[in-house]
C-alpha cells in the first residue's frame, strides 16, 4: 500500500501541476492533454507486460524498478524543451506505472490469507487514495516555497528512497 501511495503521490502531484508548468514554459494546452492521454495509453497497453515482468522477476523487484523509472522521469519534466522529449517522458511514466501497479496487486493477493484478502485490498486502496490526496498538497507547498524544477527533483528523490527501502 505504501508503495502505491508513494507512486500515486508523485503521479497526482504531476497531474496537478504539470499543466501549469507546461503552459508557463510555452507548451500548448493541447500538448498537455496529449501528454496525459499518451501516458495513460502507455500504461494501459503496457500493463500486461508489466504484470508479466513482475511474475518473472518477482513483485518486489518489479515495483522498485517502476519507481526508479518514474523517479528518473520526474526531474526530466523540467528539462523538456521539445514536444518529442515531453512525449517520450509521457511514455516513460506510463511504462513505470505498468511496472508498479500490477505487481502491487499481485503482491498483496499472494501475501494475504484468503480470509483477509478483501481487507488487504481495501487497505491498499485506502493508502493509494491517500497518496492521490496528499501528493498535490505536498507538491503545492514545495512549489510555493521552492520552484517546479526543485519540486520535481524532490518527488523523484522520494520515489528513489522508497525504491531503496523496498529493495
Amino acid at each position: 500500500g505504501c508503495m502505491e501511495a508513494t507512486t500515486f503521490m508523485t503521479l497526482y502531484a504531476t497531474k496537478t501541476f504539470l499543466p501549469i508548468y507546461a503552459l508557463a514554459s510555452g507548451f500548448n494546452v493541447v500538448l498537455v492533454g496529449v501528454f496525459f492521454a499518451l501516458q495513460e495509453a502507455a500504461h494501459i497497453l503496457m500493463n500486461p507486460v508489466g504484470g508479466r515482468i513482475g511474475d518473472r522477476i518477482g513483485y518486489l523487484y518489479a515495483v522498485p524498478l517502476g519507481m526508479v523509472v518514474l523517479a528518473a522521469t520526474l526531474p526530466m519534466l523540467a528539462l523538456a524543451d521539445s514536444t518529442a522529449f515531453l512525449l517520450v517522458l509521457a511514455v516513460s511514466m506510463g511504462a513505470a506505472q505498468a511496472l508498479v501497479f500490477p505487481s502491487t496487486v499481485a503482491l498483496v493477493s499472494a501475501q494475504m490469507d484468503d480470509k483477509n484478502l478483501a481487507t488487504g485490498m481495501g487497505l491498499v486502496g485506502t493508502l493509494k487514495n491517500a497518496g492521490k490526496v496528499v501528493g498535490p498538497m505536498i507538491a503545492g507547498v514545495l512549489i510555493h516555497w521552492l520552484d517546479y524544477t526543485f519540486t520535481f527533483r524532490l518527488l523523484g528523490l522520494g520515489l528513489l528512497l522508497g525504491a531503496l527501502v523496498i529493495w
